[in-house]
């Protein structure tokens, strides 16, 4: 089984004070599976100016660093370090852009929170930001939509992609902290080999010891797409894997998956493996 997930740092993009706990929580599993310390950033944005510098006692600087540490209050006692640090950009994307690029960050986790079973504004803005910044990084990714604060049912889509080493990842992260049993799932349309799935359920288990931590189950169905939002919607958390960077703003923010977050009671985890 391989022993790294990832080279440099964990990167939290931390922004609003309700989604930070839940984002904190599982950035401080991953990284005591990882085996790392957290860095956290919250950036703070001044569009149009020339010079990205703001005093240390400006209204925006002094709430970002409240939030931040928020963000190491929320690590406290878990044995692991958090290293805050306020990125001041013309935009969010280029901020988190530039605090990867200057951290050398190999996983970057960002998060955002709503119990409503529709699109608002703001997570359609959340997502118009993630887009770009899926573009512009070039480390792993991982973002989070959460929704139901339950972690006892986690189903995990297996996938050939080299995202399923980010989402092996996760879902060690949340075996160990939780105790859950992961549901590992391949759904496959009619007409379908047998073993379709098996090939690559070894592979997960070969190279990240998957069988571990969870079972199993080849799922057979006429409709694959509208299966999976069954299954998410049946679980309290699930991680999906997304294709590797030139796709991953269509599959992340494509109309599926603008379907699956509008429509799922579950917590969905977008996890990308990086170019880098």
């Amino acid at each position: 089984m391989e022993q790294g997930y990832f080279e440099g740092s964990l990167l939290v993009g931390v922004a609003n004070p309700a989604t930070m706990p839940r984002l904190m929580q599982l950035a401080t599993w991953v990284a005591l599976t990882a085996g790392c310390d957290i860095t956290a950033t919250r950036i703070v944005t001044v569009p149009g100016h020339d010079v990205l510098d703001l005093p240390d006692d400006s209204p925006s600087i002094v709430e970002a660093n409240e939030l931040l540490r928020g963000a190491v209050e929320c690590a406290r006692g878990t044995g692991v370090a958090v290293d805050p640090f306020v990125e001041v950009a013309r935009s969010v994307p280029d901020g988190l852009t530039s605090a990867v690029q200057v951290e050398g960050a190999g996983l970057l986790m960002v998060g955002y929170s709503d119990d409503t079973p529709q699109v608002s504004k703001d997570e359609k803005a959340f997502d118009r930001i993630m887009h770009q910044v899926a573009r512009s990084v070039a480390c792993d990714l991982v973002v989070c939509k959460f929704r139901a604060d339950r972690t006892e049912r986690i189903l995990a889509p297996i996938s050939s992609d080299p995202g399923m080493r980010v989402s092996a990842l996760v879902c060690r992260a949340l075996s160990e902290q939780t105790g859950a049993a992961i549901r590992f799932v391949h759904i496959a349309p009619p007409g379908a080999p047998p073993n379709e799935g098996e090939p690559i359920w070894e592979q997960c288990c070969l190279h990240y010891g998957l069988d571990e931590i969870g079972q199993f189950e080849t799922i057979r169905c006429a409709n694959p797409d509208a299966r999976l939002l069954d299954e998410i919607n049946a679980a309290d958390l699930a991680i999906l894997v997304t294709p590797a960077r030139h796709g991953l703003a269509q599959a992340i923010f494509g109309n599926q998956a603008e379907r699956i977050a509008s429509q799922a009671t579950a917590t969905v985890l977008l996890a990308r493996a990086g170019s880098a």
